[in-house]
């Protein structure tokens, strides 16, 4: 009606030449709930966050608690490894 555009991660965007796909949720891309059915698809929140956001997706999987990064419970959890 007032031709307004929606936040940018729901289009479809190129970013340092790699095609970014449009997101179909929102909130938080470091919360995991659902994210086990992302994880076999090329591009999840977490793949795109590293080219996104680069900067904080690091500084997020160096985030401790009980002394596990969440890089680490994220790898052991879902089983990916060290993607």
């Amino acid at each position: 009606m007032f031709n307004i555009r929606f936040a940018e991660n729901y289009y479809d965007r190129e970013v340092n030449g790699v095609h970014i796909e449009a997101d179909k949720r929102s909130g938080c891309e470091y919360c995991f709930m659902g994210f086990q059915f992302e994880v076999d698809k090329p591009q999840n929140r977490l793949s795109k966050s590293k080219i996104l956001n680069p900067k904080r997706y690091n500084k997020m999987m160096k985030v401790e608690h009980n002394g596990i990064s969440m890089k680490r419970a994220i790898s052991k959890t879902f089983y990916i490894g060290d993607k």
